[in-house]
């Protein structure tokens, strides 16, 4: 993948989580970022790949309630 496409990603990711106390959801969608060692390591790390994306409305529900 291009690095300015992986530069950008991360930024995106930073924009969205800026320290240690932001919480937030981060969709990348496709095959691409999975196991995808350019992307941001603690980001990496805490990916969860979704088959389903009918299952996306649940997730984010779950997650803000677990959030709050």
């Amino acid at each position: 993948m291009d690095n300015e496409i992986i530069r950008g990603i991360n930024q995106g990711i930073g924009r969205v989580i800026r320290d240690s106390e932001d919480y937030g959801i981060i969709f990348l969608l496709g095959n691409q970022y999975v196991n995808n060692n350019s992307i941001a390591g603690w980001a990496r790390r805490n990916c969860k790949p979704e088959e389903n994306i009918e299952n996306v409305d649940g997730i984010c529900k779950t997650f803000f309630q677990a959030n709050e």
